[in-house]
């Protein structure tokens, strides 16, 4: 049977993935800001989003689950925003 650490020890092998993952995700949105300042284009695209969002709900997550990815989802959405500024 696990013990705590042993979770905790799980959970810090995801963490380390999601930062890299996250790292790789606001590396493009830079790259992705300045192709749409040089192309004059809007910072914010909500098709894109919802395109993203959809996605999301399609997901065979708990309803709880999806709810907290999506709350997750708004705050990659916003700092990929800031960063493309």
């Amino acid at each position: 049977m696990k013990n705590l650490n042993d979770y905790r020890q799980e959970i810090d092998e995801i963490d380390d993935e999601i930062i890299a993952l996250l790292t790789q995700r606001f590396e493009k949105s830079l790259e992705i800001g300045s192709y749409k300042k040089e192309k004059s284009l809007k910072i914010i695209d909500n098709k894109r989003e919802e395109e993203i969002k959809d996605k999301i709900l399609k997901c065979k997550n708990s309803e709880l689950i999806k709810e907290k990815i999506l709350g997750v989802y708004f705050e990659i959405f916003s700092a990929s925003k800031e960063l493309q500024k």
